[in-house]
């Protein structure tokens, strides 16, 4: 047990049981490996921080919702230096995350909805069609018209 600390899972070398023992019970053995085997690779196929963080921004982006890193941090009961710290510690800022998210539900709109761009700008948290475009130039280097035309969209 490791207190005061983000650790929670299993640590150990798998080889160390394949070590013989003066007495093996192949069938404990087979089982602790086995049991062992599945909670490492339970741990390694666990969502990182960021893509927890990703996802939940993206069911609020779907409500409309688009909350201020301190409004987000206080949601997780984290304060902002520990969320922003936690976030780091994956080379990712809670910008980029919203910025994924955003563009990525701005692409689905343009593609899926026949909705204008300032609907659409709306939509995806923007106060005005202007903002919007250009957010959506800087990433995607096209604006959303060309975006949309180059994807067979109109």
């Amino acid at each position: 047990v490791i207190f005061n600390s983000d650790f929670n899972g299993l640590e150990g070398d798998s080889r160390w049981l394949d070590v013989k023992t003066r007495s093996p019970n192949e069938a404990t053995y087979n089982l602790a490996k086995g049991l062992l085997d599945n909670d490492l690779a339970a741990l390694e196929s666990q969502q990182t921080f960021s893509s927890l963080i990703r996802g939940e921004l993206s069911d609020l982006a779907q409500k409309g919702y688009y909350p201020s890193l301190e409004e987000f941090a206080d949601k997780i009961y984290l304060s902002p230096r520990t969320f922003i710290r936690k976030l780091a510690k994956e080379d990712t800022a809670f910008k980029t995350l919203t910025n994924e998210v955003w563009f990525s539900l701005a692409k689905d709109l343009l593609l899926n909805r026949k909705l204008s761009v300032k609907q659409i700008a709306s939509k995806t948290g923007f106060r005005s069609v202007n903002s919007f475009g250009r957010a959506f130039k800087s990433l995607a280097k096209l604006t959303p018209i060309e975006w949309k035309r180059s994807q067979g969209g109109l």
